[in-house]
Parts: structure tokens; C-alpha cells; sequence
């Protein structure tokens, strides 16, 4: 941003804000109007062309502080996935539900299998291998073990920076 201090200037702002109009600019109290203001008739502003007159400036600020550095920062800092990202995201999310969804389903079918069909559907040897928690403590850490592996091998990799996002987006 740049200040007036003595002279008159006509400013073609186009660039800034889409008019085609010249603005007159001639020094005045900086205290009355606002800093961001394109039509303060005290302030220019980079990016401007001087059309005519003469005139004394003084830059006040430069780089990140005035309206082309504050618009770069914005521009910057919004960060936005693209429509590929987004989709694979929401296929690796699908992807985790039918890995938990499974992972359920093995343990299910394992304690089954486990407890009640390699007994032979005898309710006497159902409920001794049920009393017997060194055995129930055996399968159930199998079956949590098949869980873990199948959960390990359906549900994508997420990474650390983003949960949002997957190692394969």
C-alpha cells in the first residue's frame, strides 16, 4: 500500500476492482477512511497504473501485507481435494465397512465352528468346552487374531496427516 503525500493523480484500478473509471487520488487525513478501501482517495495500491498527474508517495506496506499478498495467503491456504480424492476416500470407507463387516462375520463363524460343530452338535460337550475357560480363552484369541487379519488386509491404510484421506489417493 502506498500513500499520497502532495499532488493529484488519476489511477486506472481495473485491475482491482473491474472499473474501467479512473480514480482521482489526493492527499487527505488517513485516519477518516478505511485501509482497504479502493476508493480512498488517499491510498494506492500495487498492481495500479498512473494515467495522469504528479505526485509525492510514501510505501507503507509490502509483501504479505497488502491486497495482493493478503489474496496470495488466501489463495494458499485454502486447500481443496480434488473430485479423484474425494471418490477414493469414500470407496476406501466403503472398503472399511465390509472389512469390519467380514472380520465379524470370521469370528462368528470360527467360534462357531469352534465350539459347536467340532463337538458334533452334543450339548454335553458344548457346555464342557464352554466351562472350560483356559479352551474359550484359546479360541476366543484365535478368533480375534483372524478379526485383526482381516481387518489388516480390507481396511485401506490411512494416512497420518489426513483422515480423510488414503495412502492410494
Amino acid at each position: 500500500m502506498v500513500l499520497l503525500l502532495i499532488g493529484e493523480i488519476d489511477v486506472d484500478q481495473s485491475s482491482l476492482n473491474g472499473e474501467s473509471k479512473e480514480a482521482k487520488k489526493i492527499p487527505k487525513e488517513i485516519n477518516k477512511y478505511n485501509k482497504k478501501d479502493f476508493l480512498n482517495p488517499i491510498l494506492l495500491f500495487s498492481g495500479t497504473v498512473v494515467c495522469s498527474g504528479e505526485g509525492v508517495m510514501r510505501v507503507t506496506e509490502v509483501g504479505d501485507r497488502t491486497f495482493y499478498g493478503n489474496l496470495a495467503q488466501e489463495i494458499q491456504e485454502e486447500k481443496r481435494d480434488t473430485p479423484l480424492k474425494i471418490r477414493l476416500s469414500e470407496l476406501a470407507k466403503s472398503i472399511s465397512k465390509f472389512g469390519y463387516i467380514a472380520a465379524t462375520i470370521t469370528v462368528v463363524a470360527y467360534l462357531y465352528n469352534a465350539i459347536i460343530l467340532d463337538n458334533g452338535f452334543n450339548m454335553v460337550l458344548i457346555l464342557n468346552t464352554l466351562t472350560n475357560y483356559k479352551v474359550v480363552f484359546s479360541h476366543m484369541l484365535k478368533a480375534a487374531t483372524l478379526a485383526v487379519t482381516v481387518i489388516v488386509m480390507a481396511v485401506p491404510e490411512r494416512t497420518s496427516n489426513d483422515d480423510n484421506s488414503c495412502t492410494f489417493c
